[in-house]
């Protein structure tokens, strides 16, 4: 989401103060922890995450780092609801799949714009 704004010009909302933590993991690790759970004939529930908390602050700061200097920011207020920290133990996927993250969320969030911006007239049309 924030990607797609970003690339547009957009500003980004930022619900709260920008201090609350999310655990990002991304997307091809996801499938692999998918396809391991059918492989493994698994039955269950799996936390799929890095362990590793990141705020939405250094999330913006990090899309900056890497493509989009100018980012314009509106601290909105929290939303009923919102979850403040977030950080998932995945020691059951660990021990049952052999499963664990491979790309950082630098990785992950380098070749997500990649792959944006190779879908770019795809999203454009939509």
């Amino acid at each position: 989401m924030f990607i797609h704004q970003l690339e547009r010009g957009q500003a980004l909302n930022i619900y709260g103060d920008g201090h609350q933590t999310r655990d990002f993991v991304y997307v091809k690790d996801v499938v692999m922890a998918n396809l391991l759970a059918i492989e493994h004939n698994s039955v269950g529930t799996f936390n799929i995450g890095s362990g590793k908390e990141t705020s939405v602050n250094e999330l913006i700061k990090k899309l900056a780092d890497l493509k989009y200097k100018h980012v314009t920011l509106n601290y909105c207020p929290m939303r009923s609801g919102d979850i403040v920290r977030s950080s998932l133990n995945a020691s059951r996927a660990h021990e049952r799949l052999k499963w664990r993250p491979v790309y950082t969320i630098d990785e992950g969030l380098h070749r997500t714009i990649q792959q944006y911006n190779a879908a770019k007239p795809i999203v454009n049309f939509v």
